[in-house]
């Protein structure tokens, strides 16, 4: 791997770490309702457009993740040929440790918060996977990999996955969910079941690619034109316009091309403005210190998150904690109040990440 690709390939990385952290910091402050079940704080006045935003961070955050993932473990292959076996292993170690963590660190805040010890329903938070269920997705994957890799080997097979299998694949899949963005699998259920073949069929086309989204050669302003029938679609289908049908297939089917569209802008920005000979060091210096607490700061965010917006309530934001309490029927008006909040809550998360990053660099 040359150094303009290895330099690349960090960016992406960084690109795809960022976009999925910022998601999180985001959705207290989308009009989702319920948001799918799994995220119990909202702002009284969510915002339209950190809706759009948040749509646009998980299809850009968690395809960016399972694609190049496919594409890194195609590049250990080459030297590890149990390299599947390891990974995937790990990966249920992983798993298995912070879900232990979390859900004592639930339990703990839920009991805190109620006075008194659980009971009943209330323990029905342990058969989620909470927001680690990309880990054990990526476990399921690397296995199945490995599988397809044996047949190919025994069978004599040849097997290659296309751009077109796996926009196909995520078209039917988001339609079947309605079109808004791809629910995330915090439990085994048909929904989510469309989400993991989505992006399994991502994660196998980065692992049949030489390269991972380089020089896909798409023009600007047709570029442009996607991207807005893209937020476009996103908004119709928040606001029920009709035909309901035809939004929800547009949606659908500009999706992954949304996606295709950002990988080649960021992909022009590289090779335009940034010298991969005179950064390759410094990214890969910073890749190494990302690489020793990025799982860490992903996992405990999301509890981070919930502790400062409770905080936030308790010196004036309006926050609901009752799913049921947010309306189906949201409306144009922007709380310029929930931009501040959101604003504070980047404030102290990049306030808490920088004294990670410097007592890292103290203790090395």
């Amino acid at each position: 791997m040359d150094t303009r690709e290895e330099t690349a390939l960090v960016r992406q990385k960084l690109l795809s770490i960022g976009s999925l952290l910022l998601l999180h910091a985001a959705l207290s402050f989308t009009w989702i309702p319920q948001l799918f079940g799994i995220w119990p704080l909202s702002a009284e006045t969510p915002s339209i457009q950190l809706t759009g935003l948040a749509a646009f961070l998980n299809l850009l955050g968690l395809l960016l993740f399972f694609s190049l993932s496919g594409y890194l473990m195609q590049v250990q292959l080459r030297n590890r040929p149990r390299y599947l076996w390891q990974k995937a292993i790990q990966n249920t170690k992983r798993f298995l440790h912070y879900y232990l963590l979390l859900s004592v660190l639930f339990s703990l805040l839920l009991i805190a918060d109620k006075g008194r010890l659980l009971h009943g329903q209330e323990w029905s938070f342990l058969k989620s996977f909470y927001h680690l269920w990309f880990l054990i997705a990526l476990a399921a994957f690397q296995l199945l990999l490995a599988l397809l890799n044996w047949l190919s080997e025994h069978l004599q097979l040849h097997w290659k996955v296309g751009l077109g299998f796996a926009i196909s694949v995520h078209v039917v899949g988001l339609f079947c969910q309605g079109g808004l963005f791809l629910k995330t699998p915090t439990q085994l259920n048909p929904d989510s079941l469309c989400s993991l073949a989505v992006y399994f069929s991502w994660f196998l086309y980065g692992f049949s690619q030489k390269k991972h989204f380089q020089n896909l050669g798409y023009s600007l302003w047709p570029s442009l034109v996607v991207i807005g029938l893209y937020f476009l679609t996103k908004t119709a289908i928040l606001f029920s316009w009709r035909p309901v049908l035809t939004w929800k297939i547009g949606a659908s089917l500009l999706d992954p091309f949304a996606f295709l569209i950002a990988m080649n802008c960021f992909d022009y920005l590289q090779r335009r403005y940034l010298s991969p000979e005179i950064e390759a060091q410094k990214l890969k210096t910073l890749s190494a210190r990302i690489a020793n607490y990025q799982l860490g700061v992903y996992v405990f965010q999301i509890p981070i998150i919930f502790c400062v917006l409770t905080v936030f309530s308790k010196v004036g934001m309006l926050l609901h904690t009752d799913p049921t309490a947010l309306s189906s029927s949201p409306n144009w008006t922007e709380s310029w109040q929930t931009w501040a909040w959101f604003e504070a809550l980047l404030f102290v998360l990049l306030g808490l990440l920088w004294l990670l990053v410097r007592q890292k660099k103290q203790n090395p």
